[in-house]
């Protein structure tokens, strides 16, 4: 089974939910609103914040699978092992070039 798991009021919930029942039929998906049902094999969390995070841990330590899509909390980033880094002073030298033209191609110098 497949579990889909977002936030009420998520716009982007349902859409993800509406994709995977495309590709899975809906005897293989099945929506989670609370507690990670036992032996969850593979969980979708859309925007993991809050008690979304913890139901994705709780599926990760009975050994299943989660991805996670949108923005993540503290929580989600560690349960992915995710780390901000500070972007460097000198982004704005990446946009530094001149534009392609119309119908050509062209290519950066760095």
């Amino acid at each position: 089974m497949i579990g889909v798991a977002f936030a009420p009021g998520d716009a982007a919930g349902p859409v993800v939910e509406a994709g995977l029942i495309r590709s899975f039929t809906t005897s293989q998906v099945r929506r989670v609103d609370g507690p990670a049902p036992e032996g969850m094999a593979f969980l979708v969390v859309v925007n993991p914040q809050g008690a979304l995070s913890s139901l994705a841990g709780q599926v990760v330590a009975q050994g299943g699978k989660v991805l996670l899509l949108g923005a993540l909390d503290t929580a989600a980033a560690a349960l992915a092992g995710v780390v901000a880094e500070p972007l460097p002073a000198d982004t704005a030298a990446w946009a530094a070039c001149a534009s392609a033209p119309t119908y050509g191609t062209t290519a950066s110098d760095g």
